[in-house]
């Protein structure tokens, strides 16, 4: 009898054991339920929040558009941060702030000395004034090889570049959206200029198919094809967030000659067009396109003869507004810039100056300097020990206090001392005033 009853009591634990077990599992199950949904509202009145403020800043960009026609660039940052204000209750009505700041003027460019065709001038992006003439390296997929983004403004950078083609195929513009934009991405706070990938037409024509809608290429890492659209163009390069957003051209070497050239040249009139309404459906406020606020160059720096480089540059200078930035795409050897600058141009960008410091050559007043020479091993000289500052700058600051034929004299004395200076760049400086 004994042994039965401590039996059923053994038995009657072991049930009890279970259920308790199962009881404190529920708890737990509940708990995390609970724990689950209080994560999941959370969630959901921060997405709510983000909603209210893309409203809000959609309200202040109709407001200002309304008001004025359009959002100046130098209203981006003021609209951005009131449209957060106004999302937590405060700061001005969305017609307050149209009424309040008002719109630039149509320059987007302010000239502020000039040495006959030389100029030297202010420029105002969202993220930072810019003084030109200036060089822009160019940091093709976010990165500027071999230099951190300190360094670059430790060296007067003001616009780097990146490219549209390949930050689209890698990592993609939707990424690099949802981090923030390029500038975040690479902890870049000045300016960003992104070209429109037309120039991969020429660098990747053998995985390049052109047609009147776009261009497709065929991926060099993985071989998927992308169809790159002039409406495409534009929107990825908001996603990217730039300061400056390019056009997308037709583009041909500058050594092609016959109908091809023509072709491109109507398509490239008739793809921006379609640049200028594929921007109207963009309500990104990380970037924006106008109306040709700013006026390229291109086709200079592919090949062809000298002589025809600095004519074209100089016939187009001329004709170009006098308020609007004049960028001649592709230049990086210093002689090229000073020439293009006593000409009236504004703006450049090229691989050269950072490809060639990769590879271990430096360059100085009196052309290059090649570091890897079994010499500079024991040289603790400094590379430039006449100067710091970037040749732009220097260049910048003689135009400001009229001693531009000066500078240039100097310049063109240490590049070529025995006197031998090129007949296109005597051409071409006697164009801008300046006898050498």
């Amino acid at each position: 009898m004994a042994r039965r009853v401590k039996k059923e009591t053994k038995k009657r634990e072991k049930v009890e054991r279970k259920q308790r077990k199962e009881e404190e599992q529920a708890a737990i199950e509940a708990a995390n339920r609970a724990k689950e949904l209080e994560q999941q509202r959370r969630l959901e009145k921060i997405h709510k929040q983000e909603e209210e403020r893309e409203a809000m800043a959609k309200a202040v960009e109709v407001s200002v558009r309304m008001r004025f026609g359009s959002v100046d660039h130098r209203l981006k940052n003021i609209v951005r941060e009131e449209s957060q204000l106004l999302a937590k209750g405060k700061g001005k009505a969305p017609e307050a702030i149209a009424s309040t700041y008002g719109t630039a003027n149509e320059s987007d460019l302010e000239v502020l000395a000039r040495w006959n065709r030389a100029r030297a001038s202010l420029m105002m992006l969202p993220h930072f004034d810019c003084h030109t003439p200036m060089f822009m390296p160019v940091g093709t997929q976010g990165t500027v090889k071999g230099l951190t983004t300190t360094q670059l403004e430790e060296l007067g950078c003001q616009v780097i570049l990146g490219n549209t083609y390949h930050l689209e195929n890698r990592p993609g513009s939707d990424l690099i959206y949802q981090m923030g934009g390029l500038h975040k991405f690479m902890n870049w706070r000045r300016g960003m200029l992104t070209d429109s990938g037309g120039f991969q037409m020429v660098s990747l024509l053998q995985l390049a198919e052109i047609t009147e809608e776009g261009v497709t290429f065929q991926s060099p890492v993985d071989g998927t094809r992308m169809l790159l659209t002039p409406e495409a163009s534009i929107q990825i390069q908001n996603k990217i967030g730039a300061d400056i957003i390019m056009a997308l051209d037709d583009v041909v070497s500058s050594t092609v000659t016959g109908p091809r050239v023509e072709e491109a040249m109507h398509r490239t009139l008739r793809w921006i067009d379609r640049c200028i309404k594929g921007r109207d459906g963009e309500d990104t406020f990380l970037g924006f396109v106008w109306d040709l606020v700013e006026y390229a160059i291109g086709g200079v720096s592919g090949g062809e003869a000298k002589e025809a480089f600095w004519r074209v540059v100089e016939q187009c200078t001329a004709a170009l507004p006098e308020n609007k930035p004049r960028y001649v795409m592709g230049v990086g050897y210093p002689l090229d810039i000073l020439v293009c600058s006593a000409l009236g141009a504004d703006m450049y960008d090229c691989v050269y100056p950072t490809r060639t410091a990769r590879f271990g050559t430096a360059l100085i007043p009196e052309g290059v300097l090649k570091l890897k020479l079994a010499a500079m091993a024991t040289d603790l000289r400094p590379i430039d020990p006449t100067c710091d500052c970037m040749f732009t700058e220097k260049m910048r600051n003689s135009i400001i206090d009229g001693s531009f034929p000066e500078f240039v004299r100097d310049f063109l004395k240490k590049q070529f001392p025995a006197g031998d200076v090129p007949q296109w760049v005597c051409n071409a400086l006697a164009a801008a005033g300046i006898q050498v």
